[in-house]
């Protein structure tokens, strides 16, 4: 009986065939699956795209390797999903290198440029100005030094420039007869940029590597009379801001609204006006000196006041090229109009006017006023702070106007801030340090 039976059974299972065990495999979650090469995958996930990337594969392929594809379809889902998520928090976190990207792709053809600019971008950056500077004073033929002074409420660094000539000669002692190796102690010029930010980024001298060096070695040119100091950012947190055209301040946290404007935050006639709101472009701060920006430069003129020979801001005149107000030279005082009647300042104004006469840059002409005439009346200006306070001989605005390829259909912009540069700025430079110098050296001013 047994005998028969194993017959009937054997005879019943060749009849019908064996069952199909692969659909038993594909279900089961105790089976193992046979191994996938990478060439068999159905899709790859590319990370830094977060796009998947589908191999063409036809369903046969799929079968042969016991891949079920409805249900790899959620898998798949899932992980570009996630990779779009990765691909956002990478973004996030290298924001200031694509930025940085962006600038230099955008770098001008010009190889000269392309030499002072290939590192870091080819405009200055509040977070890495020490580094930009300590790489480009390399270039300047002078003893330079590199040195953070202060840090904003935004944590850029406010850095200081100082710069000495190399030569070193002997000099003659009238009282002695006789050669020494003494140096007479040469005064300083303390200039700032940008303590004024609207405007900055559309002046490439103050803002672009390559035309800052040009302006650079413009201030360098006058080291065998003067030691420089130059802080190249006054307000880093102000000009690092790009919400509006016209912002003039600071970022630091106020009752109302952010910010300061740091040229009227200084301890001379300060808030005369009262009563300003902090979301005006004037707010003068809730007390003098209450912004790290303008105790910085305020320390720097008590700490050298008794070697300042000048104290000069440099900074735009407007926000852009299709505001034009023009180039100007401008001398104490802001709190009062009241005509300079002290000759130091009438032969600067006469130099000017003769240097631009004999300029190559016939279109416009440089400005030469008061505070008071040119935007009224101020308060707590730097310059008036220098000159009134501490008694510094000279002090003065730079105001810069930027300009724009419309005035000029066949220059560009940079071309006509190079040519603005050379034959209006340089010859302004040339002649207040000249006329500085003879003023404020004993051999000049007794005549001899």
């Amino acid at each position: 009986m047994r005998v028969w039976i194993s017959s009937m059974l054997f005879l019943t299972q060749y009849a019908i065939g064996a069952p199909d065990l692969s659909s038993v495999a594909t279900t089961s979650t105790r089976s193992t699956p046979k191994p996938l090469m990478p060439s068999t995958l159905f899709d790859t996930l590319d990370f830094w795209s977060g796009e998947s990337l589908k191999l063409k594969k036809d369903d046969k392929d799929c079968r042969k390797n016991n891949i079920d594809i409805n249900s790899s379809e959620t898998s798949k889902t899932e992980k570009v999903k996630s990779g779009r998520r990765r691909q956002e928090e990478h973004k996030q976190s290298t924001r200031f290198a694509l930025a940085d990207m962006e600038q230099n792709s955008t770098q001008p053809e010009d190889k000269s440029r392309e030499t002072e600019n290939h590192e870091g971008g080819y405009k200055l950056n509040g977070y890495t100005l020490y580094e930009d500077l300590t790489r480009l004073m390399e270039k300047i033929d002078a003893n330079t030094s590199v040195s953070v002074i202060a840090r904003t409420a935004e944590f850029h660094n406010i850095v200081l420039v100082k710069m000495s000539s190399k030569q070193h000669s002997r000099y003659f002692r009238a009282m002695d007869d006789k050669y020494v190796d003494e140096k007479p102690e040469k005064k300083i010029i303390l200039i700032v940029h940008g303590l004024s930010p609207k405007g900055f980024t559309t002046i490439p001298c103050l803002y672009e590597k390559y035309s800052f060096m040009k302006l650079v070695k413009m201030y360098a040119s006058h080291l065998d009379k003067f030691d420089i100091f130059l802080i190249p950012m006054g307000n880093p947190d102000g000009i690092a801001d790009k919400t509006l055209l016209l912002w003039n301040k600071n970022k630091s946290p106020q009752e109302a609204c952010f910010g300061v404007n740091v040229d009227r935050n200084f301890d001379v006639y300060w808030n005369k006006s009262h009563g300003a709101s902090s979301c005006t472009q004037v707010y003068p701060g809730q007390a003098p000196f209450s912004e790290h920006e303008s105790r910085a430069v305020a320390d720097l003129i008590h700490h050298y006041n008794h070697k300042i020979a000048a104290y000069i801001h440099v900074h735009a005149g407007t926000y852009g090229g299709i505001t034009f107000k023009g180039d100007a030279l401008l001398f104490p005082k802001g709190h009062i109009d009241q005509v300079h009647t002290d000759d130091k300042y009438s032969d600067i104004e006469a130099g000017v006017e003769e240097a631009m006469r004999n300029a190559g840059f016939k279109v416009y002409g440089v400005t030469v006023s008061s505070l008071y005439r040119w935007y009224g009346q101020v308060s707590g200006s730097s310059v008036d702070y220098a000159t009134t306070v501490y008694g510094i001989p000279y002090a003065m605005e730079f105001v810069m106007q930027p300009y724009e390829e419309y005035r000029s259909p066949n220059t560009t912009s940079e071309e006509i801030q190079d040519n603005i540069l050379t034959e209006v700025w340089q010859r302004v430079i040339d002649v207040v340090f000249s006329t500085i110098y003879k003023s404020t050296t004993p051999q000049h001013s007794s005549g001899e």
